[in-house]
């Protein structure tokens, strides 16, 4: 903020930048906000504060337009899980820098809905807002991508007899991609090369702390999704083949070696009761492998629309020096209310299962970070 703040934009020393991100939301909170920290800090809370409020007005209008009867007050509980995060809440206290991309993120997807609405009034204000906010997300937060081209895949989908709206749709996408390039070319690169020089690493290990990270989302997504028989005929379907796949995954992954920073919250806790030794990775692989399962079974039995977050998602990981939790909390659960229908018809005891368990793992991360 100093750095930024206390500098012409073409003044600014790059080199002195240190973060993972892009420096967007820097600047826009510079345009209505002075360097007092006590005032950023705030804006940050209040920021995160609004974050489920306006997804539960962007989920409102997704479950109209899908006419599905759904009281208001199971809308709201669903929304309002997002506040039982660790991570969300983290980074709303501490000032950090993701909540600006989630922030985004849900207003974008408000417009997305009102995109694909029935009514054509302004579709193309609409569709210029919807874009307009998904990059401003991504431009916070580069991990959000997944998010632009599944945003972009509805909006190609839902037009794709009018060529005029594919066309309008493509040209904007590519503008608003590259006009940082255009506008600020050696400033851009200067920033991308300070951001990516000290963090972009080949970690085929990764693949295990993702898919162990995702498990902890997952595991109660399915049950809530999932009825005893639907999830039994899975595994009894499949029995062998899924033998075979376990003996594969820890054949790939026996050698992984850990780095007490990032993996999770499971490796984490396996690192507290184990340390590091042979029962810590059968454990971790363990819960790996199942989020891969979980991850496959979704996929195939539920909604296929999980494959545009998982596989760009797990490319990006695999390119990454670290994974961290925060990659995904609480980013897989917006993916799933937003762009899946998985979550659109929870009842109440539904969703009393999800906020026990989101509360028991809130409980959880706060234990063990007193403890440490």
């Amino acid at each position: 903020y100093n750095l930024i703040f206390s500098n012409n934009f073409l003044d600014i020393n790059w080199n002195k930048y240190d973060s993972s991100r892009f420096p967007l939301h820097y600047f826009i909170t510079k345009l209505y906000l002075p360097l007092d920290y006590n005032i950023i800090k705030l804006n940050n809370f209040i920021l995160s504060l609004l974050i489920p409020i306006i997804l539960f007005l962007s989920l409102q209008k997704k479950i109209n337009n899908l006419q599905i009867n759904h009281y208001v007050y199971l809308i709201i509980a669903q929304s309002f899980i997002i506040y039982l995060s660790p991570y969300l809440r983290t980074s709303a206290y501490w000032m950090l820098e993701e909540n600006f991309g989630i922030f985004f993120l849900v207003i974008s997807s408000y417009f997305l809905f009102s995109v694909l609405s029935v009514s054509n009034n302004h579709k193309l204000l609409k569709i210029l807002t919807n874009l307009f906010f998904i990059y401003c997300a991504f431009f916070c937060s580069q991990n959000l991508f997944v998010f632009v081209i599944i945003n972009f895949l509805f909006l190609i989908t839902f037009f794709w007899r009018n060529k005029l709206y594919i066309l309008f749709i493509i040209i904007l996408n590519c503008f608003f991609l590259f006009a940082p390039v255009f506008f600020f070319y050696d400033v851009f690169f200067q920033i991308f090369n300070n951001i990516s020089s000290a963090r972009v690493d080949f970690e085929i290990n990764n693949i295990v702390d993702f898919f162990s990270i995702l498990s902890i989302y997952l595991l109660p997504v399915c049950i809530v999704c999932f009825t005893r028989d639907e999830f039994l005929h899975f595994y009894k379907k499949y029995y062998y083949l899924i033998i075979v796949c376990i003996f594969v995954f820890f054949y790939l992954f026996w050698s992984y070696e850990s780095d007490v920073l990032a993996g999770g919250a499971i490796k984490k806790i396996l690192l507290f009761i184990f340390d590091q030794n042979s029962f810590f990775k059968f454990f971790y692989i363990s819960s790996s492998f199942l989020g891969l399962l979980l991850t496959v079974q979704l996929i195939k039995d539920k909604e296929f629309k999980i494959i545009f977050f998982v596989v760009p998602y797990l490319i990006f990981i695999i390119f990454s020096n670290y994974v961290f939790q925060e990659y995904l909390d609480p980013l897989v659960l917006i993916y799933f209310m937003i762009y899946t229908k998985l979550l659109d018809s929870l009842r109440e005891k539904q969703i009393l299962f999800l906020y026990s368990y989101f509360f028991l793992f809130l409980v959880s991360a706060n234990i063990y970070y007193t403890i440490l």
